[in-house]
């Protein structure tokens, strides 16, 4: 248990996710917890059941590449249209000036399974832990 505020909070709940590409966005990422469509999105996403707000937010970097492709054999996408999407390159990046910008949220183990659902598995279907602070796993997913 962690001291949070006024309470306790039990850490083996949470799980940082470390978002990048569009979910550097407040706006884009909160709609895979509460629902609705972005921002130049084209699609609606249907929100976690769980609709508490991450607990906390901070700017991270991930020691990996980054690249925006469309999916395989795919002239757009359904949310973004004919822009590309953002992946990580699943090789390890040794040089720091080459690490993808990210944002990690902590949200809670459940809302993660349904973001990583509604960020699609046919795209985002490799998960790499990233490490762990204060006690908490970092995970991020990939293609």
């Amino acid at each position: 248990m962690k001291w949070q505020g006024r309470h306790y909070m039990n850490t083996q709940f949470y799980v940082w996710y470390s978002g990048y590409g569009s979910n550097l966005s407040k706006q884009r990422f909160l709609c895979y917890i509460m629902g609705g469509k972005p921002t130049y999105g084209k699609k609606c996403n249907k929100g976690c059941d769980d609709k508490a707000l991450p607990i906390e937010d901070k700017p991270c970097k991930i020691p990996y590449g980054l690249y925006f492709a469309l999916p395989d054999k795919e002239e757009k996408t359904d949310m973004w249209g004919r822009g590309g999407v953002a992946f990580l390159d699943p090789t390890k990046e040794c040089c720091r000036n080459n690490w993808a910008l990210g944002r990690m949220w902590k949200i809670r183990k459940g809302q993660y399974e349904e973001v990583k659902c509604q960020e699609g598995r046919n795209q985002y279907n490799c998960e790499i832990r990233l490490g762990e602070e204060d006690g908490v796993p970092i995970y991020t997913i990939t293609k």
